[in-house]
């Protein structure tokens, strides 16, 4: 046999061991392992690391949100044409964990418009999506999410009091003014088959027309929308449970309160100073961390 004949004989066989190496490391990091099951309009299943994939989506919402996990595990790829037959899809947002999106994964759903990923991953998403086709035409913008900024009487609270219970004394005639910011930054645009860096800043105030105001816990009454709420001067008919919904999720929760005993037992370890007055609108704001962790339904828990 010809020397040239021997050495293409060992490369081939060389080529054949290294594609099944590296197929049996793909199958081992990626194959799914378990049955799959539906939670509300999406289809999952289980991967060899123990995350989830989707599988299916089979609702028909404008504006669909991935979920961090499902079954107390992360959901970290969306498998094969998932969103097939999703018509309306117009937005999407994705969570810091997805790794991996099949390349025909929006290939048919043709009035895409937005993905939406965390602060600080959009390189990163640019590069998970890269392999991706979708319809012809179609562009795309991707947008950060710029995390949400509370504001109390015009100053905006430190991101690290977010997960603790806030308490603000007020007195009576005082006024009170709550705002929610929403930003979203305008990152790539995908256009003519590639994405490329957008070259103008595009900073948009998002979903503010969906955020309403509500007073009361058994029969909540719309008291206003928007992302700011005021109350100009604080009476004794401002006292109750107030919340703030974008649609139908919580977003923020406080209560009103107006005592006429010593308060300092309620705010011992708070270090806040107290200046007595017969009456004391006492405010707690809670479920500030329930904003920057996340903005979407918990479906795992329907």
């Amino acid at each position: 046999m010809k020397k040239s004949n021997l050495i293409f004989i060992k490369e081939t066989i060389i080529f054949i061991i290294v594609l099944f190496a590296s197929s049996i490391t793909l199958i081992h990091a990626s194959a799914p392992t378990g049955e799959v099951t539906t939670n509300g309009d999406f289809s999952y299943q289980k991967l060899a690391d123990g995350s989830y994939q989707i599988l299916q989506y089979s609702g028909n919402d404008k504006k669909v949100v991935i979920d961090d996990e499902y079954d107390n595990q992360k959901i970290t790829a969306i498998s094969n044409q998932a969103f097939f037959g999703a018509d309306a899809l117009e937005e999407i947002e994705l969570h810091e964990d997805i790794n991996y999106v099949a390349s025909d994964v929006f290939e048919e759903n043709r009035y895409l418009k937005r993905i939406i990923v965390p602060e600080g991953t959009s390189d990163k998403f640019v590069e998970v999506l890269s392999t991706s086709t979708f319809a012809s035409n179609q562009k795309i913008s991707l947008y950060e999410n710029n995390k949400f900024s509370v504001y109390v009487d015009n100053v905006k609270l430190d991101q690290s009091d977010y997960s603790m219970v806030l308490h603000y004394q007020k007195q009576l005639g005082d006024s009170l003014d709550i705002t929610i910011d929403m930003k979203q930054t305008l990152m790539y645009v995908y256009e003519d088959g590639a994405w490329n860096e957008s070259e103008e800043v595009v900073t948009i105030n998002s979903d503010i027309n969906k955020l309403t105001w509500y007073v009361g816990v058994d029969n909540p009454i719309i008291i206003q929308s928007g992302n700011h709420l005021s109350i100009p001067s604080i009476s004794e008919d401002n006292i109750g449970y107030y919340t703030l919904k974008l649609e139908d999720e919580v977003l923020l929760q406080f209560e009103l309160q107006i005592t006429k005993e010593d308060t300092t037992s309620i705010t011992t370890g708070f270090n806040l100073p107290f200046a007595w007055s017969d009456a004391i609108v006492l405010l707690s704001v809670v479920g500030l961390s329930g904003l920057i962790l996340k903005r979407r339904k918990d479906t795992c828990g329907n």
